[in-house]
């Protein structure tokens, strides 16, 4: 009977282009991804033979949101026969309409007190697009 347990791990790329491999918890490797933490701090130790290592690594912790819901979308749109990557991230926080309006208007060029539907909208004037993953 065979186990196959996941590892996780990072590669950090530290002093100067010298790579390290690193492996980590499940939950920690999620975060990195999640947060899109590209920067951690080392603690380094030293080997028996003078060699140092990296005894443990911790990330920054990420800002609290208080709950502010994320709208998050990527994809891949075609306007005049060309291919454009496009990433959207709205944070939605509470706000008078007129300012949800004037939002929607720089960002998409479209008049709505929903940006998530003036997203909508904006999609609409591309030739074709998919979500890219």
């Amino acid at each position: 009977m065979f186990s196959h347990k996941a590892h996780y791990y990072f590669v950090l790329d530290v002093d100067k282009g010298n790579q390290y491999k690193v492996y980590a918890k499940r939950e920690a490797y999620e975060r990195y991804q999640k947060d899109s933490i590209r920067t951690v701090t080392v603690e380094w130790s030293k080997g028996v033979l003078g060699y140092r290592f990296i005894s443990r690594f911790w990330m920054p912790k990420a800002k609290n949101h208080l709950g502010i819901p994320e709208f998050y979308q990527q994809l891949r749109v075609k306007k005049d026969g060309t291919w454009y990557s496009l990433r959207v991230r709205l944070r939605l926080f509470k706000m008078k309409p007129e300012m949800r309006r004037e939002i929607a208007q720089g960002l998409f060029g479209v008049e709505n007190d929903d940006l998530e539907q003036a997203y909508r909208t904006y999609l609409e004037s591309f030739e074709e697009y998919f979500a890219r993953w």
